[in-house]
C-alpha cells in the first residue's frame, strides 16, 4: 500500500550526510524546477540515489526559507491564472451581473 510505504518513509530520518546532500540540492534546485513538494522529492530520490519523503522536502524548503511552488490547500484545488484570465473573468461576471440587474428592472 503506497500511502503505509510513504508513511513509514517520512518517520525515517534522514543520516547527517543524506540530509545536507538534499539541503543543498534543493538550495540549488527547489525553485529552478517548479515542482510541488511531492514531486521534488521523488526527483531527488532518483537524482540523490536514496529515498526522498515529502516531509523530507517540506521541512527543509521551510528552513531554507523558500516558498513552495504549488499552494497546498487541504480539501481543495488552487487554479492560477494569468493576469489578462483574471481580467478577461472579471469582465465576463460583471456582464453576466448587468445582465441580470437588466433582466430583473
Amino acid at each position: 500500500d503506497v500511502f503505509m510505504e510513504e508513511w513509514k518513509m517520512e518517520r525515517n530520518q534522514l543520516n547527517t550526510l543524506n540530509a545536507a546532500r538534499l539541503t543543498t540540492y534543493m538550495a540549488e534546485n527547489y525553485t529552478k524546477l517548479g515542482y510541488s513538494d511531492r514531486l521534488f522529492a521523488q526527483h531527488a530520490s532518483q537524482k540523490l540515489g536514496f529515498p526522498v519523503a515529502v516531509h523530507h522536502v517540506n521541512v527543509r524548503r521551510k528552513t531554507l526559507g523558500i516558498p513552495a511552488n504549488h499552494q497546498q490547500v487541504q480539501g481543495g484545488t488552487v487554479v492560477r491564472v494569468s493576469t489578462a484570465e483574471f481580467e478577461a473573468l472579471k469582465a465576463r461576471v460583471e456582464a453576466l451581473e448587468q445582465a441580470l440587474v437588466a433582466r430583473h428592472e
